[in-house]
């Protein structure tokens, strides 16, 4: 309960409560087929289908075999069979019937591996199995001795050529990831053909370390073939950088003092074999970073990070990517960190500051990643030329392939200030990976998805002329997109001013504790706090009530000058 309750707590506080997206899986169609077949035998499962695959069963040969024999086995009680038969087709039904499936996982469709608790069904089979082997196969029936076996053979020879033949084309891409090999079926019809002879003809106690030692072989060669399909790292270079990574944080990593850092390209990527992205290096290495990957990712902070120019996959990631100098000052970044190099970020403040009414009335709207910034700055600090510079596209140039309909686009513009150029688009069809800037590809996160992001194309400067190379199917690619320069010596002024008057806490186990000075008309202090119910807060000793705005926490400064939290 000390895990489970938490855990329950905060799953009531994500996606999966309130999914912006029906379910694929709330239909009542069979959430898989006979391919499951094919996987009571050896070899039926691999790294590439390891997201999108039917319940993986296999549990022994030896298991199949004794589940059947336990059916037809005259000493055993016909209330136990039928008890054996409604728990499994209890937990059978609850992965096939999609609605079902759903109970298991808060009632959302999980992104991958939609049948995690299959172990039970596998378990189930099991003591089943061993309640069989006790008994005395020997002692069923020759006609059950012959037909088991050749059901057992039926069963895998249909998955095996449903998944080689079925031409349904909805699965078809499914069925195509999952493991299909004809010489390993051919293996598990020789395996079932001795395990019968070995089962039910030769007496248990003879055939008992026979049968022992084909399971172990069957466990070893699974296990192997399984692992083999693996991307594996490399270990002494995962510990080499591991170090090397450890000591470049270290850096940066504050004793008490409560502040985020912004890592990007970590040091771990090389170790793997696959993209690392890191979503989880601020717990492997104990900071208080952004990215994250979990299950019990709040959703309101997604959101909300989202409408700030943040990555977000989906309802368990967000990442750094899409970080601009605003959201670094708005969620109190103090270091960027890429690699080996540790910066200051030029735009922290602190955790917080105070801020108007006028801010809290604020409301961000998803999909406006510009507007929602240059709001929250306008909030702030109210100017009367705007913080974020609308840049206009002057000559287009386009091409479309002759094999599709993708067309490639190379536009222009003469920046009207000196400073960060950020592009944002509602264009589901363009290609983050493929943006190029004067002639140079950017190093962008694959956005296989199209989920909006910020994409900052690079620091320009004032009336240098800049080009942009980028791929999109879409008719209206050109509306879509949204091209804005940061001014930088505006932005330094107001955080030159915030600084002043900032929030800088130190915080030690749960407790977080700081002192900050109130000005004329700022009744709330804003902090980059996550907001969550849990939390408690006190003014100069006495308890007041915080306000959730966005995704953190608000508290009244009421009358006092001074403020301790």
């Amino acid at each position: 309960m000390i895990v489970l309750l938490p855990s329950a707590l905060g799953m009531m506080q994500t996606a999966k409560v309130n999914p912006t997206t029906p379910s694929a899986m709330s239909g009542l169609h069979p959430q898989f087929g006979l391919e499951i077949f094919s996987q009571l035998g050896l070899g039926s499962d691999g790294y590439t289908n390891r997201l999108f695959r039917a319940p993986a069963v296999f549990s022994s040969l030896v298991v199949l075999l004794l589940v059947m024999v336990y059916f037809v086995h005259p000493k055993i009680s016909q209330q136990h069979k039928l008890g054996a038969l409604t728990t499994l087709g209890v937990l059978i039904l609850s992965m096939l019937i999609g609605p079902i499936n759903l109970v298991w996982h808060m009632f959302n469709e999980p992104s991958g591996s939609p049948f995690r608790y299959s172990f039970l069904l596998s378990f189930v089979m099991i003591t089943i199995a061993y309640e069989a082997w006790i008994a005395n196969p020997n002692l069923i029936k020759n006609r059950f001795k012959l037909s088991i076996p050749l059901v057992a053979i039926s069963l895998l020879i249909c998955g095996f050529c449903f998944i080689k033949f079925s031409h349904f084309a909805p699965i078809t891409n499914y069925l195509a990831l999952q493991p299909n090999s004809l010489r390993t079926l051919l293996l598990n019809i020789l395996l079932i053909l001795l395990l019968s002879l070995l089962i039910t003809v030769i007496p248990p106690k003879r055939a008992g370390i026979f049968i022992a030692s084909i399971i172990l072989a069957e466990m070893t060669t699974n296990f192997n073939d399984i692992l083999t399909s693996e991307p594996l790292g490399n270990q002494p270079s995962y510990e080499s950088n591991f170090s090397n990574q450890a000591a470049t944080l270290q850096k940066a990593t504050p004793k008490s003092n409560l502040y985020r850092i912004n890592q990007s390209r970590g040091q771990l990527a090389r170790a793997f074999q696959e993209t690392y992205l890191g979503y989880n290096d601020p717990l492997l290495f104990h900071f208080n970073g952004i990215q994250e990957y979990s299950s019990t990712l709040n959703e309101s902070t997604r959101q909300t990070l989202k409408m700030l120019g943040l990555f977000s996959k989906n309802q368990r990631r967000i990442s750094t990517a899409g970080t601009s100098a605003i959201s670094n000052m708005l969620l109190g970044a103090k270091y960027n960190v890429q690699n080996k190099t540790v910066t200051q970020n030029q735009t922290y403040v602190g955790m917080g500051f105070p801020v108007t009414n006028q801010f809290i009335n604020l409301r961000l709207k998803p999909g406006y990643i510009f507007s929602n910034l240059e709001n929250i700055l306008q909030r702030i600090r109210a100017t009367k030329n705007p913080y974020l510079v609308k840049e206009t596209i002057n000559q287009v140039k386009h091409s479309q392939l002759a094999t599709n309909s993708v067309q490639t686009y190379t536009i222009n513009i003469t920046p009207k200030i000196s400073g960060p150029l950020y592009m944002d688009t509602s264009d589901k069809t363009l290609n983050y990976s493929q943006i190029m800037v004067n002639g140079y590809q950017l190093k962008t996160m694959t956005n296989r998805a199209h989920h909006a992001y910020l994409l900052k194309l690079g620091t320009m400067k004032r009336a240098v002329p800049v080009t942009i190379t980028f791929k999109s199917s879409a008719r209206n690619a050109l509306a879509l997109i949204h091209l804005k320069s940061l001014n930088s010596p505006r932005l330094n002024n107001l955080v030159t001013e915030l600084r002043a008057y900032s929030f800088q806490p130190s915080y030690k186990n749960n407790q977080v504790r700081g002192t900050v000075t109130r000005l004329a008309n700022h009744n709330w202090l804003y902090t980059a706090i996550p907001y969550d119910s849990g939390w408690s807060a006190s003014v100069n000793g006495t308890t007041v009530t915080s306000k959730k705005k966005f995704l953190v926490i608000l508290l009244p400064f009421h009358s006092w000058q001074g403020l301790t939290t």
